[in-house]
């Protein structure tokens, strides 16, 4: 009991330190491995079997970012030229397709939804990275990415269950009303994680 008692103070102090501390709430972050480390090494048949190491390495791998080294462990997989999209800005593309092919359901003719897509990802400064074609292509090619079954594990899984969704609005609502607040939620949602990856 008492060795649970210290792992939960120690989480209340990791997650003070995540809330409020500095470099993106690292510290948050290495005293709360630190403290399943400890609860894992206070029980003896947890210790024998080594199921710390994992979490130790890992601490002490982001305890390198401290000192300016990245260790392999957390060394970011190269894709080809450019690097990896975050999943909050895979989430966004994700969003867009969902958005644009309910445009589409509700009677836009393809072009004209994704340009109407684009142009509310644009006046929310949402970064289209460096495509060819324009950005309603680009916002098109995502839909038919999505649709094609050529999205990686997470891109599929929130593909689906978005697919299961409907557009919240009035039951009253007309289409045109409908249209206009997935837009309005589009470019609401883009503008929090554009603030959120400028920070």
């Amino acid at each position: 009991m008492q060795l649970l008692e210290h792992f939960e103070k120690r989480l209340q102090e990791a997650l003070n330190l995540f809330d409020n501390g500095d470099y993106a709430g690292r510290p948050g972050v290495i005293v709360a491995i630190g403290a399943a480390v400890e609860f894992i090494l206070g029980i003896d048949r947890l210790k024998k079997q080594g199921l710390a190491r994992p979490l130790a390495l890992t601490m002490a791998a982001l305890n390198d970012l401290d000192v300016g080294k990245t260790p392999p462990l957390l060394r970011p997989t190269n894709y080809g030229n450019r690097p990896p999209d975050t999943l909050a800005v895979q989430s966004i593309r994700i969003y867009a397709a969902w958005t644009l092919d309910w445009l589409m359901r509700l009677g836009l003719r393809k072009s004209d939804a994704a340009l109407q897509v684009a142009s509310t990802l644009e006046d929310a400064n949402f970064p289209f990275g460096q495509r060819r074609g324009s950005p309603q292509k680009t916002i098109a090619s995502w839909r038919d990415r999505l649709k094609q079954k050529k999205a990686g594990p997470y891109e599929a899984s929130l593909w689906r269950e978005l697919l299961a969704e409907e557009p919240a609005s009035s039951p009253t609502a007309d289409t045109a009303a409908i249209r206009r607040d997935l837009l309005t939620r589009l470019g609401h949602i883009a503008r929090a994680v554009r603030a959120d990856i400028s920070n």
